[in-house]
């Protein structure tokens, strides 16, 4: 996913483009490099230590670095990734914690991360009730 925001260049620099789309490394890249700095990146999937290395390494130290800047997510409002599905509080907070401490820009989808919500659709990176996600439930801990 690449969420973007662009500023006019012509008379109107207070204006913010946005975008976002699922989109491979070099369109971001391309993206970037025409004014879309922020995005979505591939954190959500990268998840050995190794994998994470190489990855904050490339983002920091590759060409990127002088015009694109990451955000990093656990997840999004669609994607439940394989590695937060059925697990416990302790996946959801430690994705967090790597988020907030390798990147400048993080964030989360809000009810699912903070409600640990790890049910996936059997096989899939996808919330299995992810009609509930999008409606106003008052859950015990709210009582």
């Amino acid at each position: 996913m690449a969420l973007g925001n662009c500023r006019s260049s012509k008379g109107k620099p207070d204006i913010i483009f946005l975008s976002e789309a699922f989109t491979r490394p070099k369109i971001m890249a391309s993206l970037a490099k025409v004014g879309f700095t922020q995005s979505y990146t591939y954190f959500t999937w990268r998840v050995s230590k190794q994998e994470l290395i190489e990855y904050v390494n490339e983002l920091v130290y590759g060409a990127s670095r002088n015009y694109f800047r990451p955000n990093f997510w656990p997840n999004t409002p669609d994607i439940l990734p394989y590695h937060l599905q059925n697990q416990n509080e302790n996946s959801f907070i430690l994705r967090y914690a790597l988020a907030a401490t390798l990147s400048s820009n993080y964030g989360v989808y809000g009810p699912s991360y903070e409600f640990y919500e790890n049910t996936p659709v059997e096989g899939r990176e996808e919330y299995f009730n992810s009609f509930h996600l999008f409606k106003l439930e008052i859950h015990e801990s709210n009582l």
